[in-house]
């Protein structure tokens, strides 16, 4: 039996609603490629995605570094396993930032599109 369409959707340690992320003065991490992230991302987000990690993570950490904030993580919509990958390694490298990945993920039709 399928759940009523009033139920939330279940949402799992370290990730975050869009609803509840703009309450947040955030970092926002695009992890999709470098052609989606060309065409269109979140106003202010910065690409990190696992091709491009090395060259990419220095200005994440330094940006973080300037202005220690929650980072938020996001792909595609749909199961997209990238946004957790990419919270999980940063993580590793930024032990006492607090990091999320957005529930559902985000497409331009979303809004918010620079």
């Amino acid at each position: 039996m399928a759940d009523a369409p009033w139920s939330p959707a279940e949402i799992a340690a370290g990730e975050i609603r869009q609803v509840d992320a703009r309450a947040l003065d955030a970092f926002w991490i695009d992890a999709r490629s470098d052609e989606d992230y060309a065409a269109a991302h979140l106003l202010e987000a910065l690409s990190l995605n696992p091709e491009n990690w090395d060259l990419q993570i220095m200005n994440v950490i330094g940006a973080w570094l300037e202005q220690p904030r929650p980072i938020i993580v996001y792909c595609q919509p749909g199961e997209c396993g990238t946004s957790r990958e990419i919270a999980d390694r940063l993580r590793e490298n930024l032990a006492d930032a607090e990091i999320y990945t957005l529930l559902e993920g985000w497409s331009p039709a979303k809004g918010g599109a620079e």
